[in-house]
């Protein structure tokens, strides 16, 4: 035999052995679960185009319209098809079968479909750990869910994006109830002013957030949402009298405030870029000033609906209140920020 081919061979041997070594415990653990059975009568056959995620957590996040038996079926067509989406196959699959929603129990199946799911090992390996617990009968928080046991900054924004989805939901339930009953020119003007606080809100959350992380999806969706809770607060408490009352000086001086705010950030993003503190994906001054000129659009909007709504509080109140809103924006524009205002 050739002494090369030889040589080859023995170092092809030693080769596999070294590579089994280093792969990660959910990895070994997850060959020995890929031969768990699936139960051939828990796959019914489900339309085309269902959606296994909103069939499971219902279309508000809260259960309204939520059928598991359907969630699991369509879940089983997505995982057959192939689907990509985050929330949706064996992400189901896995939420179904380890709360025994619509099926019975089986942590061993939900562990081989959690496999299925990319992850960082840490958080696979937490994910299965959690299965383990479960499954020994150990108090859990609740309804086990894929965003429990997520370490990745990639995951935190997913699972964000996914909750943002059903605040939205919510949030547009309670905006339908609170102007159904307004006039045709007060609809109108809410709908011009929900166009500027759409054009508003993505402007500051995509410019005014700094995203050198790994967890900027997270914090950019965390910003939004911030911003669009906040106008809904806003415009619940005016339903209920509580409008913005500041004096004629007011708006001066909010003004003034609001200007030495947006100058101190412009001078700060400055000095960032030229002691070479900039990195990629950082905020910008082209960024903040789109923010700006969008705000003023938005400031407007919320003017012109006073005026046909609450006809009582003049124009300069609602600029003053907006002004003062916006520069405790500029000034902590991150959500968790303390001193953080939001209409």
């Amino acid at each position: 035999m050739n002494n090369q081919f030889v040589v080859f061979a023995l170092m092809m041997l030693s080769i596999v052995p070294v590579a089994r070594a280093q792969d990660d415990a959910y990895q070994i653990q997850c060959r020995a679960l890929a031969t768990i059975p699936i139960p051939p009568e828990d796959i019914r056959p489900a339309p085309g185009g269902c959606d296994s995620n909103q069939l499971y957590y219902g279309v508000d996040g809260n259960g309204r319209g939520a059928d598991f038996i359907a969630a699991r079926a369509c879940a089983y067509r997505e995982r057959a098809a192939k689907d990509d989406g985050q929330f949706s196959g064996a992400m189901i699959l896995t939420m179904v079968y380890a709360n025994g929603l619509g099926v019975s129990r089986n942590i061993p199946l939900a562990k081989r479909f959690a496999c299925e799911l990319d992850g960082a090992p840490a958080e696979m390996d937490g994910r299965l750990a959690h299965l383990d617990a479960i499954g020994k009968g150990k108090p859990d928080k609740g309804r086990f869910d894929i965003c429990d046991d997520i370490t990745s900054g990639y995951m935190m924004g997913v699972c964000s994006e996914e909750a943002a989805d059903f605040a939205k939901v919510r949030r547009e339930d309670r905006l339908r109830a609170i102007v159904r009953t307004w006039t045709p020119a007060q609809q109108a003007s809410f709908a011009a002013l929900r166009k500027a606080a759409d054009a508003f809100f993505d402007a500051s959350s995509d410019g005014e957030i700094d995203q050198t992380g790994t967890a900027r999806g997270a914090l950019v969706t965390e910003a939004r949402e911030a911003l669009a809770d906040g106008f809904l607060t806003a415009l619940e408490g005016f339903e209920k009298g509580l409008v913005p009352k500041p004096g004629p000086a007011a708006l001066k001086a909010e003004d003034a405030g609001l200007n030495t705010a947006y100058k101190t950030r412009l001078a700060e993003i400055a000095k960032a870029e030229k002691d070479g503190e900039k990195g990629p994906g950082s905020v910008t001054a082209a960024g903040v000033r789109d923010a700006q000129r969008k705000w003023l659009v938005y400031r407007e909007a919320w003017v012109k609906l006073g005026a046909t709504r609450y006809p009582t509080v003049p124009a300069d109140a609602w600029r003053a209140w907006l002004s003062h809103q916006r520069a405790e924006l500029i000034r902590n524009p991150e959500p968790d920020q303390e001193g953080r205002a939001t209409p």
